[in-house]
Formats: structure tokens, C-alpha cells, sequence
């Protein structure tokens, strides 16, 4: 069977005139969201009203009224750089304190005669049950919070993101220890609840990073993430708020430092990547200050497991943010986060030869602003640059023989704004926009040739041809708005709305509704518990279209559905535990190719094990335990997930590839003066497999799909620090080791022909995944 579809130019003729109405609409928002005026400095606000603007990730405060008036004012300018020493600062004067009352939280106390200092320090001896403020109450589902201590960039060996053992120093591998998320081991992508690995929206300062691995091609092996450039990093694994839109799977949602966050300036280099970073004042007059990050490294060690013959394999990637402070109130940043990579790889055993390489760049502007202390506005205007390239061969006679040359390129522009505030003490609202402009263009050939034998066992046409060339657009335009209100002293509710408006090549325009509803319940000082029930829909981009398969249109949109129930307590002890019930239905899911015996093929369109899956529905369903436990010289986690996700596919329940019926992870980290240590352990079953059976007459035939399952995988991951003082900063020496047991973690298999004729037999590899790796690194920071 032969393919052949003519160049199409499919991008609308008012493609400038549409950057024009976006820019347009950037200057718009941003005007609104900067009126005349600036508010003041500290000094002489009400405190109530500092203390809500004080709050960030990592540190939020509860206190009533009766102990923080509205009469009360700050006297002084606080002297002290982060926000829980500011508040100290503020709250000293009317002998207030803080008293922890659960990590991150806290809550304003009196500090009369008889209560010392360490008593307000005390995190459990409240006399009475404060009212936290509207806007700071956290009422999204499934939100796990990896953020740094508020005290800065310097304490960076006390996070989860510095502490924990990570392949590459990579930000993300800490999130595949959480409640709910797969991960094969090997690659960095991941898998939320069950859904795909495209489902889950990526987010650095709030703008979408829509590629975010190197190599993606190659199993995205590391993220374009440097863990020492993040200052703070939330995951929502389902329920999460409407700005949140696009994906209906997940959210990763990533804050860079500031540049004014302490160490200003480092240097590294390690077994897998030297970088160095940079950061500082450029005007004091003017409160523009600026921080550049750059690394490059090498895929060897990684790629050496999977490839016999690995030819220059390299990534580069960097971060650069400008910042301009007008006033106490507006902040506007202008960010550039760039990556390259490329890699060769050559089987001779197998007559296999690929060249992969890809690049990206996005430029963004931020502007926020907060109104006096109840209401905030922001807005982004940036555009993404994508281009990745493939081209290889295989040339096994008994079992395929192919090539593929894919290059494609993509173009994208976004505008995003949103208003959140206070309207009373009981009533809180949030809404904003998105407008998405995107072209692209595709140039894709390929072809196959399968031996009578092969092409008869999986069903495939002995031959295929397919060349595609294409210019596709997307245009996507989102609205959405919540509502938050509290109708008593311990009940909170939100409900929203997303609306979303898209059109593209093969898509028929349509208008979106996505409904959400989230209520929690203060069952206590130190418990809480959340419901919650949402609609999402996800369409692909403009850069997703899935021309290796033959697919020359935008498909219709994805509809998941979420319910979830969670209960969540702070015990006295300070050990945060957290139960949580989970179920996704999704109506008509996207037709996707899966490889049933070696997902990590190099070029899998070319593997005779191809194989079109479309469901008719699915339903991802499970339960999650989890306790954490963050003090200063020692933290722990666990968690532990029982789920199902299943595939309705011809009237049949069929598992999905990276279903895990159980899995526990758990980390453990311990401080004390100079030195660090952490141990990180990871345990699911083993993923479904399709395998290959023999009838009586000894003949091959596709067994049930996914009907097996590989073995249990496991994982003990080790890290230790060393920190040496020097006359000017700091050394910091750290040694990882990648599973420290050296378990062999199988996950797939191949074919190979033994037999003459053409004949087949099935071997499993047990070194695809990753056996022993230790690496070392050395960090100066000064």
C-alpha cells in the first residue's frame, strides 16, 4: 500500500495581521493590570493586609481578626529579605509571633508574659482554630508541593529537589516518587493516574513549556530543567484549577529563582553536564536586575545501555530572566529558556542507524501587578520555536527492512492573562484568557518492507510508502472564570467554568465546556477534606500532529472527566498524611500506535510490531496513600497507589501499557552540618506486555494484548553532599548511584531471526533499562 498526499499550505492569510491582535492585546492587558499610581512601601500598611501579600509557596499564614485588627499598621520597614522573617519583623511590635502549624503554615499568636519565645514557636498548642484568608486557601485536589525553603536560593541542600537522588541532577525525576505517577525508570517522562505521557501540561513562571525533554525522540532521557534554576515545583495529579487548561491529565508547574536569590553565582561540572550561572543588579536606580544559566552535557553513559555504538551524543540548554521592579506592586520579566540536542546511534547486529536531533526556544514577557493587598493581575506574551529532525535505516533482511526522514518545525504565540481577588471577606473570584496562535510545517517520508513471515504474524501490508508534506495552524482561544466562597467558618467551595473555542487543519470548530467544583471541609485545626469533581478537555497543537503514523488532520478533542476524594491531616508530630480516592472516565480517547515488544525503539514506525489502538472509552481508577515529614535536619516521604487503568476496546477491558496495579516509593533525607545524605526507593509491578506464543503445530502467533506482565520493577537510588567552606562561597561535592542494588529492571523485548527461511524467535533484553550508574559532580558557589 502506497501513501502519497501533495504539499498542503493550509495557514490562513492574516497570519501578521493575528501577532498583530495579539500584541495588541499583550499592551492591553498589561495597561489594565498597571494603573497610575504604585502602592508604598511597607511601613504604615495594615498588617493583615502585609501578611497576605507576604505569602508564597512554601510559607502562608492564618490569623482572625481579634488578633490582627484592622486598626493595626506596620511601623517599620522589615529589615530581612524572606517573608517569614518579615513577618516576624512586622508582627514584633504588638508582641506577635508565629507558631508552625503544619509545613509551611503558619499562624499569628500573642506573646505575652507568659508564653516564651519557644512556646510561639511551638506548632501545636494553638488555643483557639484561626480563619485562614480566602485567597490563600488552597482548595485544588491532588496538589503536592516540592517548594523550596522561603529563605532562599542559599538553602538549597535543605529542598526535595536538591536533597533527593536524581539521575542527571534532572528537576523532574523527583516528581515519579510521587503518589500516582508512573515512570518506566529510564526516561524522565511520566505518566499521571493513567493517562498518557502528552496529557500532562508543563509550566516554568507560568508560561508553557511544550517540550521539555532532549532528545524527545529517543525517550526523553533528561529534562531541559537545570534542578539548581528551580526555586519551587508543584504537581497537580487531577482536579487542578482552571487556569490550568489544555492538558487533562496533570500539571508540573515550575518557579525559577530570582536573581537577587543567594548563591548570585556557581560553577559546576560532573559526569554528566558543566554549567555555570550568574546573576546580579544591572541598575540599582532603575531595580533592574538580571540571571543567565547555561550547561551543556553528554548522553553517553545513558545511551552506551541501549545502543552498542554511540556516536556524539550531546545537549545543551539554558535560562536567562531580566527583571524590572517599577514599583513595590508591579513586577515585569522578559525570560528566554533555550535547548539543543542531538545523538547518533548505530546497531550493526541489527542493521540499525539513526541520527536525532532537536531545538527549542521560548521568549517570554511577565508582567504582574497586585492592588493594594486583595487583588492581583498577570499577563504573559510569548512565542515558542520548535524544530526537531530524524533520519535513519534499518536493514534486517529477516525482519524489516525501512528508512525514515522526518524534519518539522512549529511556531507558536500565546497570550495569557488573569485577575484574582477578594471581593469580601466570604467571596473570592478569578478569571482570565488564553489565545493561542500556531503554525507549523511537516515534511515526512518513510517506507517499510516486511518479509511474508513477519507481515502475516502481526498483519501488516508487506509494504508501505508514505509521504507527507504539510503546513498546518491551530488557533485556540480560552475563557475562564471561578468563583470561591466560604458559607461558614469551615466549609470552602469553588466552582468554574473553561470555555475553549479551537480550530485547525481537519477540525471542526467547536466551543468547549468545562465545568469544575471543588468544596473542602475543615474537619479540625489540622485536617481537612476535599472533594472534587471536573471536566477537561485536550487538543493537540499545532507541533503534535501524528505524521509518522500516517495522520494528516487534527483529531477531535479528548474529554476526561475527574472525580476525587481526599483527606488530608497534620498529626502532632507534624507528619503530614494523605489519603485520596480517585476515578477518570474518558469518553472516546484518541486513537494512539504503540510498539506491543519495544516501546524504546529508535524508529518505531518501523517496527514490525506497530500496532493501532482505538478504545471506545477508558477508566483510570485507584487509591493513594501518602505521609511526609519535612524537619530541619531530617525529612522523609512514602507513598503507596493501587490503580487500575483500563482500555474499553472492542466491547474488551484491556490494561494500557504503563498500568501499575501497585506501586510504593519512598525517600528519606538526612542534614547535619556540612554533610547530606538521601536514599530514594522505588517499587510497582511490573508493566503489561504483549507476547508471542506457540500453537501445537509450533507455530508464532500474537498472543492477547497485554495479557502478561514484566516482573516487578524496583529501584534504590543513593546521594550524598559534602559542603566545604572557602574564603569566598562554597564547594559542594555530590555523589549519586543510580539503582544501587543493580537490579535488572526488564521491560522489553525484539525479535530475531535464527531460523532459515525467515523464521522468528523471541528474546528478551535484560539490560534495557538502567543497571548501576553512579555519578559525581562538584558545585562552586559563591
Amino acid at each position: 500500500m502506497s501513501t502519497f498526499v501533495d504539499r498542503v499550505t493550509v495557514r490562513p492569510g492574516w497570519s501578521y495581521k493575528s501577532i498583530a491582535i495579539v500584541l495588541l492585546w499583550w499592551w492591553a492587558a498589561l495597561a489594565y493590570s498597571t494603573p497610575p499610581g504604585s502602592d508604598i512601601g511597607w511601613a504604615g500598611r495594615r498588617v493583615d493586609e502585609a501578611l497576605i501579600a507576604l505569602q508564597r509557596d512554601g510559607f502562608a499564614v492564618i490569623f482572625s481578626s481579634e488578633t490582627v485588627p484592622d486598626s493595626l499598621r506596620v511601623t517599620a520597614e522589615p529589615r530581612a529579605t524572606d517573608a517569614r522573617s518579615m513577618a516576624l519583623q512586622i508582627l514584633e511590635p504588638f508582641r506577635l509571633g508565629l507558631r508552625q502549624v503544619g509545613p509551611g503554615l503558619y499562624a499569628v499568636v500573642r506573646i505575652d508574659s507568659g508564653t516564651t519565645a519557644a512556646a510561639a514557636r511551638d506548632p501545636f498548642k494553638a488555643a483557639a482554630s484561626p480563619a485562614l484568608p480566602l485567597e490563600q486557601i488552597i482548595v485544588a485536589a491532588s496538589r503536592y508541593s516540592l517548594a523550596m525553603n522561603d529563605t532562599g536560593a542559599r538553602q538549597l541542600d535543605r529542598t526535595v529537589l536538591t536533597d533527593q537522588p536524581k539521575f542527571a541532577d534532572d528537576a523532574l525525576r523527583a516528581v515519579a516518587r510521587l503518589p500516582g505517577v508512573a515512570s518506566n525508570g529510564l526516561g524522565a517522562r511520566v505518566n499521571v493516574r493513567g493517562g498518557d505521557a502528552d496529557e500532562l501540561l508543563i509550566l516554568m513562571d507560568g508560561f508553557p513549556i511544550r517540550q521539555s525533554f532532549h532528545v524527545p525522540a529517543f525517550f526523553g532521557p533528561v529534562s531541559s530543567f537545570d534542578a539548581a534554576t528551580i526555586a519551587a515545583l508543584d504537581v497537580y495529579t487531577g482536579g487542578f484549577p482552571l487556569r490550568f487548561g489544555g492538558r487533562m491529565s496533570g500539571v508540573i508547574d515550575l518557579n525559577t529563582i530570582e536573581p537577587d536569590d543567594e548563591p548570585r553565582h556557581s560553577f559546576h561540572a560532573g559526569s554528566f553536564d558543566g554549567g555555570a550561572r550568574t546573576a546580579g543588579s544591572l541598575s540599582t536606580a532603575a531595580d533592574l536586575d538580571g540571571l543567565v544559566s547555561v550547561r551543556a552535557g553528554t548522553l553517553r553513559s545513558l545511551v552506551d545501555r541501549l545502543a552498542p555504538d554511540v556516536l556524539a551524543p550531546f545537549y545543551t540548554d539554558g535560562l536567562a530572566k531580566l527583571r524590572w521592579r517599577p514599583s513595590d506592586a508591579t513586577t515585569v520579566s522578559a525570560q528566554l529558556l533555550w535547548s539543543r540536542d542531538a545523538v547518533a546511534v548505530r546497531d550493526a547486529e541489527r542493521g540499525e542507524f539513526a541520527r536525532l536531533s532537536s531545538r527549542t526556544s521560548y521568549l517570554w514577557l511577565h508582567a504582574k501587578h497586585r492592588y493594594a493587598a486583595r487583588w492581583r493581575a498577570e499577563a504573559w506574551l510569548g512565542h515558542s520555536a520548535l524544530q526537531s529532525e530524524r533520519a535513519g535505516s534499518v536493514d534486517n533482511t529477516a525482519i524489516v527492512r525501512g528508512y525514515v526522514d522526518d524534519r518539522r518545525t512549529a511556531d507558536l504565540w500565546d497570550l495569557r492573562w488573569r485577575l484574582e481577588g477578594s471581593i469580601s471577606e466570604r467571596q473570592y473570584l478569578e478569571f482570565g484568557g488564553e489565545w493561542q496562535v500556531g503554525d507549523s510545517d511537516y515534511r515526512y517520508r518513510s517506507a517499510i518492507a516486511l518479509p511474508p513471515a513477519i507481515a502475516g504474524l502481526y498483519q501488516r501490508a508487506p509494504s508501505q510508502d508514505l509521504d507527507l508534506s504539510l503546513a498546518p495552524f491551530r488557533r485556540d482561544y480560552a475563557m475562564y472564570g471561578a468563583y470561591r466562597f466560604r458559607p461558614g467558618t469551615r466549609m470552602t467551595s469553588e466552582l468554574g467554568v473553561r470555555a475553549l473555542r479551537a480550530a485547525g487543519l481537519g477540525l471542526a470548530s467547536e466551543l468547549l465546556w468545562d465545568p469544575r467544583l471543588v468544596v473542602s471541609w475543615n474537619l479540625g485545626l489540622s485536617t481537612r477534606l476535599r472533594l472534587s469533581w471536573g471536566r477537561f478537555h485536550q487538543l493537540d497543537e499545532v507541533q503534535e500532529l501524528r505524521v509518522d503514523d500516517g495522520v494528516a488532520g487534527f483529531l477531535p478533542a479528548q474529554r476526561s472527566d475527574h472525580t476525587i476524594i481526599g483527606l488530608e491531616h497534620v498529626d502532632r508530630h507534624g507528619v503530614d498524611w494523605r489519603a485520596e480516592v480517585f476515578r477518570k472516565t474518558q469518553a472516546a480517547p484518541r486513537p494512539r500506535y504503540e510498539n506491543r515488544l519495544n516501546p524504546l525503539a529508535i524508529l518505531p514506525e518501523l517496527a514490525p510490531d506497530r500496532q493501532l489502538i482505538r478504545p471506545n472509552k477508558a477508566e483510570l481508577r485507584g487509591i493513594e496513600l501518602s505521609a511526609t515529614y519535612r524537619a530541619e535536619r531530617w525529612s522523609w516521604q512514602l507513598g503507596y497507589t493501587a490503580s487500575d487503568a483500563i482500555d474499553d476496546i472492542a466491547g474488551q477491558d484491556q490494561a494500557r501499557s504503563w498500568d501499575q496495579t501497585h506501586a510504593f516509593s519512598g525517600a528519606m533525607e538526612w542534614r547535619r552540618r556540612r554533610w547530606s545524605t538521601a536514599a530514594a526507593y522505588s517499587l510497582h509491578s511490573g508493566w503489561p506486555t504483549t507476547q508471542l506464543q506457540r500453537n501445537a503445530a509450533g507455530q508464532l502467533f500474537v498472543g492477547p494484548r497485554n495479557d502478561v506482565r514484566w516482573p516487578n520493577f524496583a529501584s534504590l537510588d543513593l546521594r550524598a553532599s559534602y559542603r566545604l567552606p572557602l574564603r569566598r562561597g562554597e564547594l559542594v561535592a555530590t555523589l549519586d548511584i543510580t539503582n544501587a542494588l543493580d537490579r535488572v529492571n526488564r521491560c522489553c523485548s525484539e525479535l530475531t531471526a535464527n531460523e532459515p527461511g525467515g523464521g522468528v524467535n523471541v528474546t528478551i533484553e535484560p539490560l534495557a533499562l538502567l543497571p548501576m550508574t553512579p555519578s559525581f559532580a562538584v558545585r562552586w558557589n559563591f
